[in-house]
């Protein structure tokens, strides 16, 4: 005999109501007391500090959303195979009733009892010394109790996959501006000689001569910081040449030799200590950088574009946050942000000049749009996501280890 979970879909949203059934199989009688469907929203932090041969952890514990329904009530012996249906409707913000009592030391965190629901999200990291697991997590749990004494109950759960959404159809990307300040010496800035090559002559005048033409300019990259999930970035070079501190009068000629692009994903969370003579709460933050895009114009230099007063980085490479990824957000325990890491290689006058921006934090919104008056009405069915990446990864069953564990029907044993 075992009991099951049964919906349509596990991606949901604020809003979604959940239409589904509970259902008992199996061929044998079994007395039941009741049937319950309950819908759990919770989110969990966990640091370990290990210090030789002895470790300590720490956690944290916040419930975002708990709902329950009873399906069926007895006492009563139920014959063969049962099925009854429900339906739970998700809000669009918390309505938890127990967490632990998180300080706010960094303001980095959001301690707000009605927030809006954060997003389905796992994360972990292991070094030295210590690790940290953290998940947010939305099930739906099953349970059945029997009648008897020494009766064992059973259970079932299915995890769901909560994805938010924006009320902003076309944010506005607020480009930030990152300048670099270069440099090139060489006799090919003369004029006239910029599709010359170097001579031999001209490399040793290039290390005893001081009077070789330079050229000084300012290389910015206007980078966004307001970004969305599976659009592409709007990213622009810009090049300022420096008269001044310039001996060539007419501006450089500036081509763009490589680009990379790289998000960094910085995660922060915090537990409650649980030691006697430490209190307060116990942070740790973490960081990954996941490749998002890059072109290599080195073995093919004359299709390397000039870098002019305001160069579109779209017309050379399509640099997109994959819709896998979680939007930025800040709960009870977690924190999730975004940065950008973008590497040039330039060449002028022959010569490799290399420049590395960062945008700071960056928000990223979700790939999907619902205008805000559209989380009034609920949807029996979700839409299918924009991109195939949207749908979260698959997680380890653990439970103590701070991942969501997978479904498993439960059997009477």
């Amino acid at each position: 005999m075992s009991i099951r979970i049964n919906v349509p879909s596990t991606r949901c949203r604020a809003g979604t109501t959940i239409a589904g059934s509970v259902s008992l199989h199996g061929d044998i009688d079994i007395d039941v007391e009741t049937i319950t469907i309950s819908l759990l929203a919770r989110c969990k932090t966990k640091i370990t500090r290990n210090s030789g041969q002895s470790s300590v952890t720490n956690r944290g514990r916040a419930t975002l959303y708990y709902e329950r329904r009873t399906l069926f009530k007895g006492p009563h012996t139920l014959h063969s195979a049962h099925e009854w249906d429900f339906e739970l409707t998700l809000p669009a913000r918390c309505t938890g009733r127990s967490q632990d009592r998180f300080t706010e030391e960094y303001r980095r965190y959001n301690q707000d009892p009605q927030q809006e629901l954060p997003p389905s999200f796992q994360s972990t990291n292991h070094s030295f010394g210590w690790s940290a697991d953290s998940f947010i997590k939305y099930e739906l749990e099953a349970h059945l109790s029997r009648c008897k004494t020494f009766a064992i109950d059973m259970k079932a759960n299915k995890l769901l996959n909560f994805v938010t959404t924006r009320d902003i159809e076309r944010p506005d990307p607020q480009l930030k501006r990152v300048p670099r300040i270069l440099s090139c010496s060489s006799q090919i800035l003369q004029t006239g000689r910029e599709d010359s090559a170097l001579t031999f002559k001209d490399r040793l005048e290039g290390i005893f001569s001081r009077k070789i033409p330079c050229a000084r300019f300012t290389i910015s990259l206007r980078i966004p910081r307001v970004a969305v999930l599976g659009q592409h970035l709007p990213m622009f070079l810009e090049l300022d040449h420096d008269i001044e501190g310039s001996s060539c009068p007419s501006p450089p000629l500036v081509r763009l030799k490589k680009i990379s692009v790289e998000l960094g994903q910085m995660t922060d969370v915090q537990c409650i200590r649980e030691e006697i003579l430490r209190e307060g709460n116990e942070f740790r933050s973490w960081e990954n950088s996941v490749f998002l895009s890059a072109c290599d114009f080195s073995e093919r230099m004359h299709e390397a574009p000039l870098v002019t007063e305001r160069m579109d980085l779209r017309t050379v490479l399509q640099a997109r946050i994959g819709g896998y990824q979680t939007p930025t957000f800040s709960t009870f325990n977690i924190r999730r942000t975004y940065g950008f890491v973008v590497k040039l290689t330039l060449e002028c006058a022959q010569k490799n000049l290399k420049a590395e921006y960062r945008s700071g934090n960056v928000t990223v919104l979700a790939a999907e749009f619902i205008p805000s008056e559209g989380f009034a009405s609920s949807s029996t069915q979700m839409p299918e996501p924009l991109d195939r990446e949207a749908i979260a990864p698959a997680y380890s069953a653990n439970p103590d280890e701070g991942t969501l564990p997978s479904y498993e029907d439960v059997k009477v044993r």
